[in-house]
Order: C-alpha cells, then structure tokens, then sequence
C-alpha cells in the first residue's frame, strides 16, 4: 500500500512543478504505483511507455496536467536520457522520508540530508515543520537551519541571534523570580531537540564566550561584566576580582550591544532588572563599585548598585560648592537606566532611584540657596521683601517641598539612604529659613509705619479687587468669556511650577502674578474677596459667615448664585470634567464667567490625621489643574 505521507509529498510539489520523475531502484513501490489516483496528474511508467507515445501526450495535454515519470532504473546520464527536457523543466522525487522532508522544505541542496537525519527529533512533529518553514530559503545551510530552529523554539520573533539569546536568557525569570538552577521550558526544548550545543555555538559566534562546562546564569556573568568593563570611562578601573568575567577579542562589542537593546525592550526588560540584581547580588558589585572612583562610573548602566554608590557620593558633596558638577551628574543618572522613568516607568526599583535623585537634586538646590543668604535676609521695604520672594525666596519653600515629596516616594522601599538628610533639610527650614524670614518680615509689617498699617502696595493687586483686576478687566477688553480656577491653599510656589509646566506645551502661554491676601487670611474669606462684589461684610452669628453684597458665600450654590449676578456660575472640578465635551459645552453656553473650584492641598493639609501627605497633595494638585486647563482649552475652547 502506497504510503500516504508519499502521494501527500507528491501533491505538495506538484504546487510549484509541472513534471516529477522518480527513480525507485530498489522497485519498493513498483506494485503500488498504480494507486496513485490525484487529479489532473497522469502517471507515467518510464520503463514501459515508449517514448514518442509519452511526448505526444504531453503535447496535446493541456498546461496544467501534471505528470509523474516513475522508473525502476538508475537516472541515466544526460546523454542516454530521453527524458532529460522533462527532467530540466521539471524536478527530481525520492519517496525516502529525508528526502520528503527535503522537498517539503523546500532546500535545494542534497547534501543537507545528513543533516535533516540529525535533526529528526525536532522534524518529527508537523507542527514544528510547520513553524521553522515559513523562516526557511532553498538555500539554507545546515548552519542558517539550526538559526531558525533556535528561533522557533526561543519563540524568538526573528531568526537573529540577539533575538534568540533575549527569549532564551529572559526565560530564566519564572514567576517573577530568577531561577539559575530549575531550566525554563524554553532551555528544557533546546535539550530536548539536542540543540544546546548548536546554542553554546552561536554564543561562541556571536560574542566569543566559551566555557569548558557552559551555563546560562555563567553566560549571563560574561555578558553583564562586559557590559560593565566597556561602559567605564577609564577602564584600569575595573575590580580585579570579576575581570575574568569579561569577553575577549573583537566581539565583546556585541555583548555591549545585545545588553544595551536588551534594557531597552519594554516587553522583556523587567527580566533583565531581575536577572541584573541577582548577578549584581552574586558578584558583590556593591561592595565592588564602593572602591571605584565615580567619574569612572558616571557612564555605566549595567547596575543598580551602581546608582546607590553615586547617590552616597553625591549627597556628601550637598553644601561643598560642587553643585555644577554634582547637578550635571544627576541629570546624567537620570538619562541612564536605572532612574529614567521614561524607560523603565514600571520598573519599582526605578522609581526609588529617580525620587532619590530628585530628593538628591532638591536638597543640593536648597543649600545652594541657603549659602548664598549666609547672612540671612534684610529688605529696605514691604516692597522689596515681597519681590524679592517672587524672584528668588519661594525657591526655599518649593526646593523643600520637592525634597519631601520625593523622600516620602522612597521610604516605602525601606532605604536608610536620605534619613540623615531629611533631618537636615528640617532642620536648615523650619530652625533656620522660616525664623530668618519671619524676623525680617516682621519688621516691615509692624510699627507705626508698618504694611498693617495700610494693607496695600504700588503696583499689587489686593485680593478683594481680584474679580475687577483680572477677571472684568478681560470682559472689558473683548474676551468672549472667562475661566476662574480656584485651588484653595495652593502656594505661589507650587503656582511657579505649575506655570512652567504649562508654558512647557506649545499651546499655552502661563503667567505668574501675585496679590496681597487678606487679612485674617482664612478661607472663607478668601473666598469671598475673590467673588464679584462691591461690599464685604460679616453676617452675625457664630460662624461669622462672610457676605458679598448681602448674599452669602460659604457654599457652591451660594457662590454660584454670586456670580448669577455677573453672568456667572459656580462649579466644582470633577463635576466640569466629568460633563465631558459635549456636555460641557452646553452648561458653560449661558455664562460668560466660570468658577472652577479645586480643593485638594486644603482638605488634606488641615486635618492632623491627613496633614503628612500635603507634599503628595500638592503634586497631585499641579497634575490636577494641568488636566483641567487641558480640557478647558482643547474641549471648551477656553
């Protein structure tokens, strides 16, 4: 009985062939040769038909009728052959299984026959020949064929070392842990299919790493110490003890490579930070880059020990003048691996890193700042105290802020690293900047001649003339209509960097002004002295509650009924944002002026249990009111 996989193999190149001619001297199907019954195929018997008959028929066959030449005969030199003009139109058949295979592959040459026999494992299986069949050309060696099983087993999305090498080497992070000694099912398919030592070949090839008994956890050794040899500025500093770990020759630039893409692929790249640790952990670098100079590790990415060891290094130099070099290096770090959020922003250990340079970058800010008032701070007059805050003092409070917030982001990791500094920090603000500043603005506030006296100053603004100076002020000057955002307790500070957020977007223009407050400074006053009015007044009674022009304000609806008199209404943030465009568009038609009301950094700073998280506010706060001018501007056309 004629074997199926043969008529199935015949089928398969008559896709491509007109004529197949078949040599069987071993007469194995010569009995059966008869049973081949497909469509559009004429089977031709060579030894018996003669040979004017066969070419007659063929030429009054039409196109795309196939004929098979089957022969019990050696396949005669070309001379004695009356079949030779089928034979070069056409395409030569074995029924051996090798040769089957040969022919499904499509490879062109014979002498990969031994080869496909070596590999009968892997080709046992439709299913893997298959897989490996769409990588292949006629012309594949058995070098390029064990390329593209590799990739095929990898999972590897093309048939490229580097490729290879990231599937096989990421595989060693089972269930988020690194596991050196249990093999992935990646390495348990190469030793299966007998394909490790083609693997230890190919690392042979590619970055010239050879061991007498070869591992993947001693690979990964030799890659990452490359790595980190080649990334030194001064490569007489490397440490002794892992210089054996480096690659020799011309191909250690492809380790230096190979890493460099495998940090950053986004899909496999939590593998190299589990596998980076754990080697990092193993070979000691921490210990290691402790004694290295940082000049020479400025540039290297390969360990996070290496970012602690700089951030150690950096935080004693806070206070020394080195600031330049000091804040040149941070940005460094930060363009690197470890601490680019940009990168590796679902990295957790990243996101310690880069806070720690932004605590790092802060502290270094302020104690710049502090150094150059050494003298602490004296002003002529209310006036010059009060612009000399807008131009430089809110940096002391803005560079604490930043450094707190950026703290309180590493502490949950556990680290020692910034406790000593944040006493410090405490310490230089609250026992040094704020008596400083309170002492001389004191002086300018009280006394006969003293700003208490008469709460107001040349060129500002005070805050019960907000709605004539700035928001009537547009009205009369053709703007269509007016968008008020209210964040209650949100500093001229954390408005600075705010401001400088939203002129980092081409479509707006921000600019920071400031106005006198009132006085007693509190929030419903506040409130009130920002709302269109003529009069303030307090209404009898225990709360005090403040009135403009009669009408009370404690409340939204209040607020809102305000404003009903200016064309106006009263709306809380989320209530705005979750209208959504269309929506949106149909509540502000009616007005000509909106107030956005926003209370984060308030809620949260004025209650004990909640007043710890009021840096954390403030962040969200400026991300917050970025959202809102977003949406005003691009859903309703503000």
């Amino acid at each position: 009985m004629l074997n199926p996989k043969i008529t199935e193999a015949i089928t398969s190149q008559f896709i491509k062939e007109r004529f197949l001619l078949w040599y069987d001297t071993d007469k194995e199907y010569q009995s059966c040769i008869s049973e081949i019954g497909m469509p559009n195929t004429t089977v031709v018997l060579a030894d018996e038909t003669p040979a004017l008959s066969i070419k007659l028929e063929i030429s009054l066959a039409p196109t795309t009728q196939k004929f098979l030449f089957y022969s019990t005969q050696p396949q005669p030199e070309a001379k004695y052959d009356w079949l030779l003009s089928y034979r070069l139109k056409g395409k030569s058949f074995s029924a051996d299984a090798t040769q089957i295979l040969l022919d499904e592959l499509g490879l062109a040459s014979h002498t990969l026959r031994p080869y496909l026999k070596l590999r009968s494992k892997y080709f046992a299986a439709k299913e893997r020949v298959e897989r490996v069949k769409k990588w292949l050309v006629a012309h594949d060696s058995a070098e390029s064929l064990d390329l593209k099983i590799l990739t095929v087993i990898a999972r590897a999305d093309q048939p490229e070392p580097f490729e290879i090498f990231n599937q096989v080497l990421s595989g060693m992070v089972q269930d988020e842990d690194v596991r050196f000694d249990t093999p992935s099912r990646i390495w348990t398919e190469i030793e299966q299919f007998e394909m490790a030592q083609t693997f230890w070949q190919l690392a042979q090839r590619t970055f010239g790493y050879a061991a007498g008994a070869p591992t993947l956890k001693n690979l990964m050794m030799h890659l990452l110490v490359t790595d980190f040899a080649t990334h030194l500025s001064d490569a007489s500093a490397l440490p002794q003890q892992i210089s054996h770990f480096v690659l020799e020759g011309g191909l250690k630039s492809n380790a230096k490579v190979f890493i460099s893409r495998w940090r950053s692929d986004v899909k496999l790249m939590q593998a190299y930070v589990a596998i980076a640790l754990e080697i990092s952990q193993e070979l000691g670098i921490d210990k290691l880059v402790a004694e290295m100079p940082i000049k020479a590790l400025s540039s290297v990415p390969t360990f996070d020990a290496i970012d602690r060891q700089i951030l150690i290094a950096l935080k004693r130099e806070i206070g020394s003048g080195e600031s330049s070099r000091a804040l040149a290096m941070i940005q460094l770090r930060r363009d690197g691996f470890w601490a680019n959020l940009k990168v590796t922003r679902d990295v957790e250990v990243s996101k310690a890193y880069a806070s720690c340079y932004d605590a790092i970058e802060a502290a270094f800010r302020f104690f710049m700042l502090k150094a150059s008032y050494a003298n602490g701070f004296s002003f002529v007059n209310a006036q010059s105290g009060l612009e000399e805050y807008k131009k430089t003092l809110f940096k002391f409070d803005q560079t604490y802020r930043q450094f707190n917030h950026a703290a309180s982001l590493v502490e949950p990791f556990g680290w020692q690293l910034l406790h000593d500094l944040i006493a410090e920090i405490e310490t230089a603000y609250s026992e040094w900047f704020i008596p400083q500043l309170t002492s001389a603005w004191n002086k300018l506030v009280e006394g006969e001649h003293g700003l208490l006296n008469d709460w107001k100053l040349d060129g500002w603004v005070n805050q019960y003339r907000f709605y004539d100076a700035y928001v009537n002020n547009s009205i009369q000057n053709n703007v269509k209509r007016v968008f008020v955002l209210i964040s209650d307790a949100f500093r001229y500070e954390a408005a600075e960097e705010l401001c400088n957020l939203l002129n980092d977007k081409n479509k707006y223009q921000a600019k920071l002004e400031a106005m006198l407050g009132v006085l007693p400074s509190y929030t419903s006053l506040g409130m009130a002295a920002l709302l269109p009015h003529t009069t303030l007044k307090y209404k009898r009674g225990q709360n005090l509650s403040v009135l403009a022009d009669d009408l009370p304000t404690s409340g939204l609806d209040q607020r809102s009924a305000v404003l009903a008199q200016y064309q106006g209404v009263a709306i809380k943030h989320e209530d705005l944002l979750a209208l959504g465009r269309e929506k949106g568009r149909e509540f502000i038609k009616p007005y000509q002026v909106i107030y956005i009301y926003h209370d984060r950094v308030d809620a949260i700073g004025d209650k004990q249990a909640t007043e710890t998280k009021t840096f954390e506010a403030v962040e969200q706060t400026i991300k917050e009111l970025h959202q809102i001018v977003s949406f005003a501007f691009n859903s309703l056309t503000a």
